[in-house]
């Protein structure tokens, strides 16, 4: 096999990889959202973090608060919530029940450290432990007790953003486990063993060069990249809107879960018919198949096609959960070498 021949070869698998991979976080992103699993993390989090077992209910307040409640559309919970909305949602929630309890005529929403703290260090107060005494620490810091409620909130956000940052880092051992799954289904549901793969692009040189054309169409044309995948981050986005937008957005994001879905399509239509020995239509498995007259003669041919295949499938599996963009650069690398062509010869 010549050194064009190889580069083809590799070409063509990180082509189907980084096919494989955008439709694996395709499946992905749908079971997030069937799952609703940014929201349900972010709704355990603000339970668990400002619910009491003393009966303190701050954190269902927090989530059914108007600034926070009016960040989605009616019936849904919110998946993200800004840093200053949080902050005001809490401080008012902490002086309205202090106002409450106490019973005082002030019950306005313009409050002051001084009467935060007051709030804070009330018998009635909710507020956990552990977030009192943080929220006490930055109020001793604030030195003019009138101008600096900016200070305070801003001390709370930044400890709520440190904590989003966990909290997505959480999420994301969740998304990679989904990956996973989804990727040996994927690998399963659609037989693409890596080793048989290979031996087909090898033994077929012709078919390998067709696929690395095709590959290198691909590579140049960013557009479709954008498209195929910077597009899931989009529907993503539309789909977790406010509900101000939220109705406008329906149809948008509809006409773009579909454009998605035709240019995943396409690129696996591109794939398939240079005839790469995937699915379980092959002319191998079903003539196989018909060669067992019966039904146990057809099982025994099935688990032997899945013990010859395991390996495959797992460097397949593997491969797909390294994702598109990685894919995606290693396909432009080279392609960049293949464009190059072969190296002048010298002269004198």
């Amino acid at each position: 096999m010549t050194n064009f021949g190889i580069l083809d070869l590799v070409i063509g698998l990180a082509f189907i990889y980084f096919i494989l991979s955008v439709i694996c976080t395709s499946i992905v992103e749908i079971v997030a959202q069937a799952k609703n699993l940014r929201a349900a993390s972010l709704n355990k989090w603000i339970k668990d973090s400002f619910n009491t077992a003393q009966g303190g209910t701050l954190g269902d307040q927090i989530i059914n608060h108007g600034l926070v409640d009016g960040l989605t559309m009616k019936g849904r919970i919110a998946s993200f919530i800004p840093a200053n909305v949080f902050s005001a949602a809490l401080f008012d929630i902490i002086y309205q029940n202090y106002v409450k309890s106490q019973q005082k005529s002030d019950a306005g929403l313009t409050f002051n450290c001084e009467r935060l703290r007051e709030a804070i260090l009330s018998e009635e107060t909710i507020i956990p432990a552990d977030l009192r005494r943080y929220m006490l620490q930055a109020i001793d810091e604030c030195q003019d007790v009138q101008k600096n409620i900016d200070l305070l909130k801003t001390r709370i956000e930044h400890w709520y953003e440190d904590a989003m940052d966990r909290l997505t880092g959480t999420y994301r051992k969740k998304t990679r486990i989904i990956t996973i799954i989804a990727a040996i289904a994927l690998t399963v549901g659609i037989n693409a063993d890596t080793i048989a793969i290979t031996k087909y692009l090898k033994d077929n040189p012709q078919q390998a060069e067709l696929l690395a054309t095709t590959a290198a169409k691909v590579a140049k044309d960013s557009t479709l990249y954008k498209q195929t995948v910077v597009k899931l981050d989009s529907i993503k986005s539309k789909l977790d809107t406010s509900s101000a937008h939220a109705a406008a957005s329906v149809q948008e994001t509809i006409n773009m879960s579909i454009a998605a879905q035709q240019q995943g399509d396409s690129l696996y239509r591109s794939m398939t018919t240079v005839g790469i020995p995937m699915g379980w239509t092959q002319p191998t498995i079903t003539e196989g198949l018909k060669h067992e007259k019966d039904v146990k003669g057809k099982i025994l041919f099935i688990l032997s096609l899945i013990v010859k295949s395991f390996i495959g499938w797992m460097f397949t599996a593997a491969a797909i959960t390294l994702g598109a963009p990685f894919w995606f650069d290693i396909l432009n690398k080279f392609v960049n070498i293949r464009s190059a062509g072969k190296k002048p010869s010298s002269t004198k």
